[in-house]
């Protein structure tokens, strides 16, 4: 008689972690760039499972997704946005996190198709999502030095997640404010770039770009488009932020363009203001990094 023995997906991508580690997670990008594997995102499917691990400028481009959906009259049992939240986390807190497979709870912003959303992180990954979307810290953004790991971390959520579709995205984060050193957007820029060169550079989400865009228009304010001078503010700035996601996301899949709103629920901007801000977003995502 032969014994068979099984064990969970996430358990076998545990050996896998531990495996990286001893060879050494450093892959020596800095002067080049090898391709990942990394599908193209799901385009007019009937559902789409979309996984964002990051820090609070995740949740500042997450905040107005609901908004954008309904108004654009999208089916929301058919979709869903979580995303795992940890303060000034970087490239390297998630992989560390996904290694000593730390329990967490996952923050919600659409729930149509329901995953498991509290537990190790090993197993949260182990589920079939569509869509993954990483980050780096934005006071570590433009340091390539600070991506040391990421090829690590890509084969490590590819090794975990079971749908062999996957797809992988970048949000490129947004400086802290207009008049920060020029060099520290120059080098965000560089740094997306490089991770464009590894990842495919559609798979890129140009948040930061877009609102560079925004500040060098009539919606940028005293603060820069922020409300403490890092976090965007809680009206036109994470309009921007979300419909960049939208454009990059939402829309290959879907077919449905940003719908047209005519105000914002702070009711501080006009039709006009979003308008712009549509500007932004379209340059944005249509010019190459």
């Amino acid at each position: 008689m032969i014994t068979r023995y099984f064990f969970p997906r996430w358990t076998l991508a545990a050996l896998f972690i531990a495996l990286l580690t001893l060879a050494g997670c450093s892959d020596g990008t800095e002067a080049r760039f090898p391709a990942l594997p990394n599908p193209s995102f799901p385009q007019r499917t009937d559902s789409l499972r979309v996984l964002a691990l990051g820090n609070s400028f995740t949740d500042d481009a997450l905040a107005l997704m609901p908004i954008l959906v309904d108004s654009a009259h999208l089916n929301r049992s058919r979709m869903c946005f979580y995303a795992a939240v940890k303060g000034s986390a970087s490239i390297d807190y998630w992989m560390q996190t996904i290694t000593a497979n730390d329990s967490l709870v996952l923050s919600c912003y659409l729930a149509g198709a329901r995953m498991q959303a509290r537990g190790p992180l090993q197993r949260i990954l182990a589920q079939p999502w569509d869509v993954i979307v990483v980050q780096q810290a934005s006071d570590l953004s433009y340091r390539w030095a600070t991506y040391a790991q990421f090829s690590a971390y890509i084969h490590t959520i590819r090794a975990l997640c079971p749908n062999p579709r996957l797809s992988i995205l970048f949000q490129q984060v947004w400086s802290h404010n207009r008049d920060e050193d020029p060099m520290v957007y120059r080098g965000n820029v560089v740094c997306s770039q490089n991770v464009g060169h590894m990842i495919g550079a559609h798979h890129i989400i140009p948040t930061g770009m877009a609102i560079q865009y925004a500040r060098a228009t009539h919606l940028c304010d005293d603060r820069y488009l922020t409300r403490d001078g890092w976090h965007l503010n809680l009206g036109i700035g994470r309009y921007i932020a979300t419909a960049t996601w939208y454009e990059r996301i939402i829309r290959p899949v879907f077919g449905q363009p940003l719908p047209a709103l005519t105000a914002l629920p702070d009711g501080h901007y006009t039709e006009a203001d979003i308008i712009t801000a549509n500007d932004c977003v379209q340059r944005a995502c249509t010019t190459a990094l």
